[in-house]
């Protein structure tokens, strides 16, 4: 079992909920049917990383920076800075770039 976050929209807004579950399928079913939510209501889910795996994708997205800016990153490497979409920060415009994020959240 994992931890996951799941966030809804509804008229007031959006809230987020934490629940356990095998996979980011089963946590979106379970919240939508708990809040009797339809799908089309969920804005995200992920996974909450224990400190351990944290760190490992901090070091990771370092590590792909300077592989960025030594312009010799390979496309399995964007794969996978694509992978940590989620966990690049807002104002890392050099990351979500490369991520193919927008560089300023709507």
């Amino acid at each position: 079992m994992k931890t996951f976050s799941v966030a809804l929209k509804h008229d007031a807004g959006k809230t987020n909920f934490v629940t356990q579950a095998e996979s980011v399928e089963s946590a979106i079913n379970a919240v939508c049917c708990a809040e009797k939510a339809p799908r089309s209501a969920v804005l995200s889910c992920h996974a909450v990383l224990s400190p351990q795996e944290a760190k490992h994708v901090k070091t990771r997205l370092e590590h792909l920076r300077r592989q960025l800016r030594a312009e010799r990153i390979s496309y399995w490497e964007l794969c996978e800075l694509q992978s940590y979409a989620d966990y690049i920060p807002q104002e890392d415009a050099e990351l979500r770039e490369a991520a193919g994020l927008p560089e300023f959240p709507e």
